[in-house]
């Protein structure tokens, strides 16, 4: 019995020990299986992280081209600069290098004041950096000058940078280019005060004309009947003469403002080169010999026509003898050439003078708008690039020939037109006889006298009416043949 019971004993014992190694093998199973499937979720996991991951590069790879595009679009557009706080440049892009002429490398490192045109007061640069320094963002135009010397305009915002404990550290400034737009806007400035001078030309041109027209009439009445009645004091006449050259020195003069100021349309006509020379020296041709500057015009022995605006053919004209002038101004023996030249295909109208002249490394610069070699006052620069873009519309061109210290030549190049066929006119009678009722419309009474005086003379019954109304009420009570 003991020794059964000692061999239960052994056996139980064997039993837990074998239980213990089961159990342990157990744990170490379900360890297994726990760390295969902690494995798996891992592995899962993974998958799933790397397929965020390609997505969000896709993304970001998709906003980097994106972002390459605007930046592209913008320096194609946009000048773009960044300075310190002293304003030395740190970087620029391309269009501002484009606009101002300079390289990249040429600008870092250096203070953006080698652009400065001058155009600015002090006034305006010390508001400038007044604002942008005191934290605020400057908006507005600003001129510059490119390296080759021409001015351009930027419509300009200037922000600051900060620093958390340093404050400012620079600027960074983001401007477009609106060159052509003042461009534009000065042009359309000149023309408006043309327009306004040229009204107040042809008013004054009107004004004048009328109290001409007795003076003339009267002056020749006079004469005549002093002929008439034998009378032949030289001493008389010729004052009677020079009355009459003074009238017709003021009637080319009143001529030629109404002709300079007229509204021209964009419907052309036949003009005559000689005709247009001369209505326009006559509007200066006193004033300038008054500053001691000589014009002399060379009349062309054929009459020669071009195909355009009178106008404005005055105008071109007018600016280019107004820049000769202004070219004599420290020369002692001043003078002006007007002359025209011709082939069978074009004319060329040359303004000589024999003033400063032009330096030769600008003077393929003075046609281009705001370029002037005047000094601050004297010139806008848009005289010369009115001049060219009006040539040019009508199909010519102008050439420029100039040596320092000797004078310059401007050729007004046209292209010829044919003389336009004139009406045949009756041989005029001296002994002109008429007869019949007519009726003289006038608000001028001395007009109207000096018209019934001729009409008069000439068979006819004359009566007056200094206005509409009146002429009305005359028509409505009598018949005339004439009004």
């Amino acid at each position: 019995m003991a020794k059964n019971d000692d061999e239960l004993l052994k056996l139980q014992a064997k039993v837990k020990k074998l239980e213990k190694i089961n159990k342990a093998l157990m744990d170490r199973v379900e360890s297994a299986i726990d760390l295969q499937g902690n494995a798996f979720s891992l592995f899962e996991g993974n998958i799933l992280l790397q397929r965020e991951v390609a997505e969000k590069s896709k993304e970001l790879e998709e906003a980097k081209d994106l972002l390459l595009q605007q930046k592209k679009s913008l320096d194609a557009v946009v000048m773009i600069s960044h300075t310190n706080a002293a304003g030395v440049v740190q970087e620029v892009n391309q269009k501002f290098c484009q606009i101002s002429g300079y390289e990249r490398e040429e600008l870092i490192g250096k203070n953006l004041k080698i652009l400065n045109s001058g155009m600015h007061s002090s006034e305006f640069w010390s508001k400038f950096w007044e604002t942008i320094k005191s934290g605020f963002t400057f908006r507005g135009e600003v001129c510059n000058k490119s390296k080759s010397g021409d001015l351009f305009w930027e419509e300009k915002v200037v922000l600051p940078t900060f620093h958390e404990e340093k404050g400012i550290i620079g600027f960074i400034a983001v401007s477009i280019d609106i060159t052509a737009k003042k461009q534009s806007e000065r042009m359309l400035f000149h023309q408006a005060k043309l327009i306004s001078i040229g009204e107040m030309a042809s008013g004054i041109g009107h004004e004048i004309n009328n109290p001409l027209t007795v003076s003339v009439g009267n002056t020749l009445s006079i004469k005549k009947e002093l002929l008439d009645m034998g009378f032949h004091n030289n001493s008389i006449l010729e004052k009677i003469d020079k009355i009459c050259e003074a009238n017709d020195r003021i009637s080319k003069i009143v001529y030629g403002l109404r002709t300079y100021s007229r509204d021209d349309t964009d419907k052309e006509e036949v003009i005559s080169i000689n005709d247009v020379i001369s209505s326009t020296l006559n509007l200066v041709k006193d004033i300038y010999e008054k500053d001691g500057v000589k014009i002399l015009f060379e009349v062309s022995p054929e009459s020669l026509f071009v195909l355009g605006h009178k106008g404005k053919l005055q105008q071109i004209v007018m600016n280019l003898i107004s820049n000769a002038r202004d070219a004599l101004e420290e020369i002692k023996k001043k003078q002006i050439i007007v002359k025209c030249e011709s082939d069978d295909q074009y004319v060329t109208i040359n303004v000589i003078d024999n003033g400063c002249g032009i330096p030769q490394n600008v003077i393929g610069e003075i046609l281009n708008p705001f370029f002037t070699t005047k000094r601050a006052g004297k010139g806008t620069g848009i005289g010369l690039s009115f001049v060219n873009e009006e040539i040019k519309k009508i199909g010519g061109e102008l050439k420029i020939q100039s040596v320092e210290n000797k004078g310059s030549t401007f050729q007004v190049i046209l292209p010829l037109t044919q003389k336009p066929q004139e009406k045949e006119q009756a041989e005029q009678d001296e002994n002109i006889s008429l007869s019949g009722n007519v009726l003289i419309v006038d608000d001028e009474e001395g007009i109207r006298e000096i018209l019934a005086d001729i009409l008069e003379d000439i068979g006819l019954n004359v009566e007056q009416a200094d206005d509409g109304d009146t002429a009305l009420e005359k028509v409505k009570e009598k018949n005339y043949d004439f009004i």
